[in-house]
Formats: structure tokens, C-alpha cells, sequence
């Protein structure tokens, strides 16, 4: 909204912005990915009840996606791929503040391990789906390409997993929650291998 409604204002923090950084010998993709570090901490630190620290944390977060891409711009290295990144971390950090805010006030030895194995699962089934869908979006992979972005759990074999899990879990709790962890597991690699499809393939 502020980039619509007050584009000079915008471009005129994005210039001082990058020039200030740009100084700094850190490219835009490594300010990029150290945003994660506060990410993670400032998740530990909310889910330890400490508001305050977690707070502070994610506006660190936040400054350094505004800090990647201001420098890109100043430097000239803009790249498709560095776009894509940039989105796909965004998604990520913000996962990472609602789960913090989700376990806000929740003591984590409460949080059953079959919860935590949910979650998981969920965070890789909705980053396997849009991780294709950015690439499309940012044109870092051509739409006759995308269909050789996949993974080892796509949804179908997902749904194969997710059904096998509910079955086994008729007949004993303990299948459900191992088939489960399978699912989790290889949906946090199906996202990896598209994301490293991307790095590999796409149009920088």
C-alpha cells in the first residue's frame, strides 16, 4: 500500500537504503537468507513467552527484506532469481511469526509431538504448491518447465500418504503418527528439490 500511495516517499527509502547497505560486503541473496536467523530465534523466543525479544527479532527480519532488495536495486544485480528467493523467505519468516504466535502462551512441553509432526507436514504442503507457483508468478521458470518441477511427494502421493496414515491408524495410534512423520519428512524435501530446481533451471 505505501509503494501505491506514496511512491516517492518509497523509492526515496529504497535509495538511501540501498546506497547505506550497498556498502556492506553482502550480497542482496545472503541478506535474503540471513532474515531467517532472527526468524528462527524470534519464534523460540514468543513461544517462550517473551514478546518483547520475538518482536524485536522480526522487525530485525523485516529490515533485512527491506535491505535485500533495496541493495539489488542500488547495485544493479536485480535477478528473477533473486526475486524468487526473496518471496519464498518472505513465506517462510512469516510461517515462522504465526507459529510463534500459535505456540505464544502454549508451555511446548504441552504440544504433542503429533502436533508438531502436523504442523510440519503442513508447512511443507502449502510451500510444496507455492514454490511452483511463485516461479511461474516471477517468470524464473517457463510455464512449458514447470511440469518437471517435482518432487518426491507431490500431491498425489501426499493424499496416498495422508490416506495410508488414517488406515494404519485404525488398527494402532502409533502407525499413524510414524506414517505421518514419513509424509512430513518428505514434504519438507519435495520443497528443497523444487526450490534447487529452480536455482538450477530458472532464468536468472
Amino acid at each position: 500500500m505505501i509503494k501505491l500511495y506514496f511512491p516517492k516517499f518509497a523509492k526515496k527509502i529504497s535509495y538511501h537504503t540501498g546506497r547505506l547497505f550497498s556498502k556492506i560486503p553482502i550480497t542482496p541473496v545472503e541478506w535474503t537468507l540471513l532474515s531467517i536467523v532472527p526468524a528462527v530465534f524470534g519464534t523460540y523466543f514468543i513461544s517462550q513467552q517473551n514478546l518483547a525479544a520475538g518482536f524485536i527479532l522480526f522487525v530485525m527480519a523485516g529490515l533485512m527484506d527491506l535491505i535485500d532488495g533495496a541493495v539489488a536495486r542500488h547495485t544493479g544485480t536485480v535477478t528473477r532469481i533473486g526475486a524468487f528467493l526473496d518471496g519464498v523467505t518472505d513465506r517462510f519468516v512469516e510461517f515462522l511469526m504465526i507459529l510463534g504466535l500459535y505456540l505464544y502462551g502454549i508451555p511446548m512441553l504441552h504440544i504433542s509431538g503429533e502436533l508438531w509432526l502436523i504442523i510440519l507436514l503442513s508447512a511443507g504442503t502449502f510451500m510444496t504448491s507455492f514454490v511452483r507457483a511463485y516461479a511461474d508468478h516471477k517468470k524464473v521458470i517457463f510455464k512449458e518447465e514447470l511440469w518437471l518441477m517435482g518432487g518426491i511427494l507431490e500431491r498425489p502421493e501426499r493424499l496416498i500418504v495422508i490416506y495410508a496414515s488414517m488406515l494404519a491408524g485404525l488398527y494402532n495410534p502409533i502407525y499413524l503418527t510414524s506414517i505421518v512423520a514419513v509424509g512430513a519428512i518428505l514434504a519438507v524435501v519435495t520443497v528443497m528439490q523444487r526450490i534447487q530446481f529452480v536455482l538450477k533451471y530458472g532464468d536468472r
